[in-house]
């Protein structure tokens, strides 16, 4: 027995024994157990892991509960779902018999009775959920069970549920709803929206093959199924087959019509025309492709680039006949798309003809041309806030706090003179880039010069930040206003008069608001949907009600950008899913060899083992929170241990093991330090407030003091140590002009290692004297980050960035209450670029903690909406 079947068989013994495997599909695995409350035999279907993973178990329950209630002689019950240790399921009756399936590969055609017979029992099934507004969306030969000769059509409605509860990302689990040969058009070219005529060409395919022995379209891949189903209309089934009486025949040729609205109306008119002796369909001759036909192959085209996981590819010319208003949506993916990071900035841009995309990842900037099959490398480095010029010559971007610009037609990226500022940009119109900073918008000439102030921050009005500007006509100004939260509750999008200043909010708890040329303006809220708002510029007032377009935009870790962009030409792109990607704690060896996972996949940042080796606590990212948990090493337990709304995050364990501190900030307070007895009731202890951010990074050895870092500038930390049970005595520790962070003490107490960048600018590791500073020692010599001490002091473990990953170096360290001495660096192992921010080193000795990419994580890939404007005048209305 698997060990899957066995974790399976022992998460569901109370209620189900499972026998044994009956098969797998593409969804799901089925098993044949015995319903020990009803003692009864039945069916246990049970998703993939992989798309189990993005679903989640209360959406998944939640959507298939429609199904549950589904209620016909033909349909196959639904008797029980839910979760049992990780598996998602449901269970239906056992029906002995075959499939559909079963029958063909043994007969290969059935006769025509028989046929029809199969079909009509089937569409009165189908046209019973159809009026319950459920469409099945997989119905196929596998999908039909024959028990006693009737039909029972299975997993009525899970299409449906896993789609809905994916929420759109079946992509990422790398399977599909439907197969092939059975596919509606529509299906093929992955419209959202499926109605009833879906269901009604899926049956008709059935019947096609029932009669002919093969489908009505066949061929050597699926990508050639998909282009003929799109481009070619069925052979008629009495060229296979001319005993098909006419009004079958016919009844087949009107459920395959390639154009949905001349399909049967209803399942129970199909089924209605097979009976029927008389009924005949008006035969539509074939010829060649005018222009809706044409788009219809852009669009296919699209489909097959989404299932072959390449580029996509699209047909930007344009049928002779005239421009198309089509709505066209396509998928591409993005190289190791599962490591784009979405912070505060933007990552993702389209230029204004909507013809190239540039994009962050893998600390490289791609651009992407639509009509082309690669994506090129334009920048390498961890840059953020790419924008195209308003005439799209000229890419900018931000790097290392400096605004860079490139020629989109070819060479280097070079910096633009006077634009050091650590604000990013999405605006560059007239040859001024916009940019946000600390004390509001800023405009700075494309060809270097001084920035010029565009808004001021109101402090008296409550105001913090201003950012993701949008110039429009005239002195118009569009952008984000936040207040003391910095949080959703009150952000707003607001349109500013420059010459003015008079400034009206556009909308309420929203933020990085576009206005587009279909007169909208859109903007995004906490839960990810993209909203279209009626307004009139010249008015500058809203005409009509925001309206949600889009669901599930990937947004920042905090409150701000938003991954999406729309062309002047209406192509909008955009990415969804969440702005953290699930991490993985594995140990690993001295060697750098993986040996083995710890816990779930969370988005979990900041490890920290305790000193008995037992339990690891970490911050744990949320949207809206952060939080500090608890894993148990013995058995990957996870135990939340701060519940507020709050920034609650870096917590360091004491020296014995019982106590837990961390920093914490949420609207309207101060920014705080706090110790957590873990096995007390009493709340934490609040044990310092500062107004500045403050992370705490260490306890000394005896138990008295806290080493922080406090940031005394936008780019500069400086190291600060609090000492407990005195509220008042934070003393400096290193407040240089260099930027210092992450102070460890050493086992012994006696020194402290940091990072610092006092040398040549270039992040190294440092080991200072404690209590006094008074002797420095460099102990890394070509770059440095995050030091940690083995727990005998002897050993002292920090990170360097190498191309797009990091290596892991050791230091050999002799060091005593008078001297300081220490060997040469020795690299350990390369590992991806998270680990250099999310390690600790195990009390053993035997290896570290690594926090890692989960690499059974989705892959994140960009979408593509042509003639989004179309999609918004429908669904707005305006």
């Amino acid at each position: 027995m698997s060990d899957a079947l066995t974790r399976l068989a022992a998460a569901l013994a109370d209620r189900y024994q499972i026998e044994r495997e009956l098969g797998a599909g593409g969804m799901a695995t089925v098993y044949l157990a015995q319903d020990l409350k009803h003692d009864r035999k039945v069916a246990i279907k049970v998703l993939k892991p992989e798309l189990a993973a993005v679903l989640g178990a209360d959406r998944f329950v939640q959507e298939i509960k429609t199904t549950a209630n589904l209620q016909h002689p033909n349909i196959l019950p639904l008797f029980d779902s839910g979760e049992a240790d990780g598996f998602l399921y449901y269970v239906m009756p056992y029906i002995e018999g075959e499939t559909l399936r079963g029958k063909l590969n043994r007969e290969k055609q059935l006769s025509i009775d028989e046929a029809v017979k199969i079909t009509t029992e089937v569409a009165e099934a189908l046209d019973s959920a159809h009026r319950q507004d459920v469409i099945h969306r997989d119905i196929k030969p596998e999908n039909i069970l024959l028990h006693d000769g009737r039909p029972m059509v299975a997993d009525f409605g899970i299409a449906l549920a896993v789609s809905a509860a994916a929420g759109g990302r079946m992509t990422e689990t790398g399977l599909s709803l439907g197969t092939p040969h059975y596919m509606s058009p529509e299906q093929a070219t992955a419209e959202k929206d499926l109605t009833n005529r879906s269901d009604i060409y899926s049956l008709g395919a059935v019947l096609y093959e029932m009669l002919t022995g093969s489908p009505p379209h066949v061929g050597s891949s699926a990508q050639q199924i998909i282009m003929k189903i799109v481009t070619e209309e069925a052979q008629p089934v009495t060229k296979a087959r001319k005993a098909v009486p006419p009004n079958v025949a016919a009844a087949v040729a009107k459920a395959l019509e390639r154009l949905a609205a001349d399909r049967f109306e209803s399942a129970d008119a199909f089924a209605e025309a097979l009976k029927n002796p008389h009924f005949t369909a008006p035969h539509v001759p074939s010829g060649g492709r005018g222009p809706k036909e044409s788009r219809r192959v852009i669009a296919v085209f699209a489909a097959l680039v989404a299932l072959l996981g390449v580029v996509a590819v699209l047909g930007w010319v344009r049928p002779e006949a005239g421009p198309s208003n089509e709505v066209i949506k396509f998928t591409f993916p993005v190289p190791n798309g599962h490591v784009m990071n979405w912070g505060w900035r933007p990552q993702l841009a389209i230029s204004p003809d909507g013809r190239s995309i540039a994009y962050f990842s893998d600390r490289k900037l791609y651009l992407r041309n639509l009509d082309s099959f690669a994506a090129e490398v334009r920048f390498e480095g961890d840059g953020d806030s790419p924008v195209f010029s308003d005439d799209g010559q000229w890419l900018g971007l931000r790097y290392e706090n400096q605004m860079w610009k490139l020629r989109v037609s070819g060479g280097s990226a070079t910096p633009i003179a006077g634009a050091a500022n650590p604000g990013g940009t999405v605006d560059w119109s007239n040859d001024s880039i916009l940019v946000s900073g600390g004390q509001g918008i800023f405009s700075i000439p494309a060809e270097g010069g001084s920035f010029i102030r565009v808004t001021t921050i109101d402090h008296d009005a409550g105001e913090t930040q201003h950012s993701w500007p949008q110039r429009l006509s005239g002195d118009l100004l569009l952008f984000t206003v936040n207040g003391p939260s910095l949080g959703w509750d009150d952000a707003r999008v607001v349109l500013e008069d420059l010459a003015t200043h008079e400034r009206i909010v556009v909308m309420e708890q929203a933020t990085y608001g576009r206005y587009v040329p279909s007169g909208h303006v859109l903007f995004v809220r906490e839960n990810g949907a993209l909203f279209a708002l009626p307004f009139d510029l010249k008015r500058r007032r809203p005409t009509g009600d925001a309206v949600p377009i889009l669901e599930g935009l990937r947004l920042g870790a905090d409150i701000g950008a938003a991954s999406f962009a729309v062309s002047a030409n209406g192509t909008a792109v955009f990415v969804q899913g969440v702005a953290q990607e699930l991490g993985m704690f594995r140990w690993w060896n001295h060697d750098g060899q993986d040996v083995g996972a710890l816990g779930q996949p969370m988005s979990t940042d900041q490890p920290e083992i305790s000193p008995d080796g037992s339990r690891v606590a970490a911050t744990v990212r949320q949207r809206d929170n952060d939080d500090v948990w608890i894993v148990n090493t013995r058995d990957g337990a996870q135990q939340r241990i701060t519940f507020d709304l709050a920034e609650e995050e870096t917590p360091v364990w004491s020296p014995d093991g019982a106590r837990l501190a961390y920093s914490a900030y949420s609207q309207g307070r101060e920014r705080q330090i706090l110790v957590k007895t873990l096995d007390s009731p009493e709340p934490a202890q609040v044990v310092f407030r500062n107004e500045r951010h403050v992370h705490v990074t260490s306890w000394s050895p005896d138990g008295q003091w806290l080493a922080t870092a406090m940031p005394e500038a936008e780019t500069r930390n400086d190291i600060w140590l609090l000492q407990l049970g005195d509220s008042t005595r934070a003393i400096p520790f290193l407040t240089t002009e260099a930027n210092e962070s992450d102070p460890r003490f050493s086992p012994d107490g006696r020194w402290i290692a940091y990072t610092s960048d006092e040398s040549q600018g270039e992040p190294q590791i440092f080991v200072s004297r404690w209590p006094e500073a008074r002797e420095r020692f460099q102990v890394s010599r070509s770059g440095g980050n995050n030091p940690r001490w083995s727990r005998d002091g002897r050993t002292l473990y920090y990170w360097r960035e190498e191309g797009t990953g990091a290596a892991l170096y050791a230091v050999p360290i002799t060091a005593s209450l008078q001297r300081f001495a220490y060997g040469a660096e020795r690299k350990l192992f390369d590992a991806p670029l998270a680990a250099a921010y999310a390690y600790d080193v195990r009390p053993d000795g035997q290896g570290f903690l690594l926090g890692l990419a989960n690499p059974d994580a989705v892959a994140y890939e960009i979408h593509v909406i042509v003639n989004f404007f179309e999609e918004v005048q429908q669904k707005v209305g305006n």
